[in-house]
């Protein structure tokens, strides 16, 4: 059950890397007992040459360089979620829907939020006060759309509330722009 260890344990000893890090285990002393004899039987037959200019190498030699990291002083930058986003946002506009919101009277930041929670609903389907936060949070779709203000629930009710109202002539004019050239 122990073969990986064993032989990593065996390379070690013959090329000189070992990992001196977590050698305090008592696991590791038991492997240890095991590998010594195969390695010296290694290094007894020449099965491996451990000068690098006389040929062979089991791995890259490994260098130390150890740093110590005062924890208590590290500070994190979220990162945000861009690739179904993206995705998204490129079918969207390969489909017109940008255009097709500004059609059935939506201004250029309405059209926007409105297609941020088509991406939200196809991407982290939810309320609008999750999508919200997840708008905010998690997603970089506010960056695609190039929208630095924060989106509010109430803007994702609206934007969903004047799709609805307008269902029929999005249906229609996605039709007009996905109809198949006969």
């Amino acid at each position: 059950s122990r073969h990986k260890i064993l032989a990593d344990r065996i390379e070690e000893l013959v090329t000189g890397n070992s990992n001196t890090l977590f050698k305090d285990n008592e696991a590791v002393s038991s492997i240890d007992s095991l590998a010594r004899p195969f390695a010296d039987q290694i290094i007894k037959e020449k099965l491996f040459v451990k000068n690098p200019q006389g040929g062979k190498s089991i791995s890259k030699e490994i260098s130390r360089n150890y740093h110590e990291v005062d924890l208590d002083t590290i500070e994190q930058e979220y990162s945000k979620d861009i690739g179904g986003e993206w995705l998204i946002k490129q079918a969207m506009d390969k489909l017109g829907v940008g255009t097709i919101l500004t059609n059935i009277g939506m201004g250029k930041h309405e059209a926007d939020i409105a297609q941020m929670l088509i991406t939200g609903k196809a991407i982290h389907p939810s309320s609008e006060l999750e999508s919200e936060r997840w708008l905010d949070q998690v997603s970089a779709a506010k960056e695609l759309f190039g929208t630095k203000v924060k989106i509010s629930r109430h803007k994702l009710y609206k934007a969903a509330t004047q799709m609805y109202e307008n269902k029929t002539d999005i249906d229609n004019q996605l039709y007009l722009n996905v109809k198949p050239n006969i």
